[in-house]
């Protein structure tokens, strides 16, 4: 059990340095509803921490763990109206959306790797709903990246191809 309560606690901090610097790139985002969009980002990311508190807390006072009493699996991932629009800064943009892939490629791969050490049937479920919900995250962004490189690079007045 001991394992299961630091994976839970590895998992909260990850989430809770994907909901700040989701909130961080609102901040910058010129766009309202870019910014919408990475505060919404955010609170999925604090929701995703609550259900890991949720479960380390019930863990650790040795209470019965049940992950679909406390895991709502419609709460994520929300649809964004996540549109290619021609932005002033493209450079904010490219390099945000870069590294929020790398941050849910290293949250999919945390939550597959810890699937393979915990001892808890609920704790891995968890983890496999957070892969997922993680995953959707990624497959919005990758599209997002590649349309803001590309004008990113057509600012610079040099395409690659």
């Amino acid at each position: 059990m001991r394992k299961d309560l630091e994976i839970l606690q590895q998992g909260m901090l990850n989430e809770v340095e994907g909901a700040t610097f989701y909130r961080l790139a609102a901040e910058k985002a010129e766009d309202e509803e870019i910014k919408e969009n990475f505060l919404a980002l955010a609170e999925e990311e604090d929701s995703h921490y609550s259900y890991l508190k949720k479960m380390f807390e019930a863990m650790a006072e040795d209470k019965k763990v049940d992950f679909e009493s406390f895991v709502n699996q419609a709460d994520s991932p929300k649809i964004f109206r996540w549109g290619m629009k021609e932005a002033d800064n493209p450079e904010l943009l490219v390099t945000v959306y870069g590294l929020a892939i790398q941050n849910e490629k290293k949250s999919i791969d945390f939550y597959r790797d810890m699937q393979k050490e915990v001892e808890s049937e609920d704790v891995l479920k968890l983890l496999k709903q957070l892969e997922e919900w993680e995953y959707a995250h990624l497959k919005h962004f990758l599209p997002l990246y590649d349309y803001y490189k590309d004008e990113w690079w057509s600012d610079q007045s040099f395409a690659p191809f």
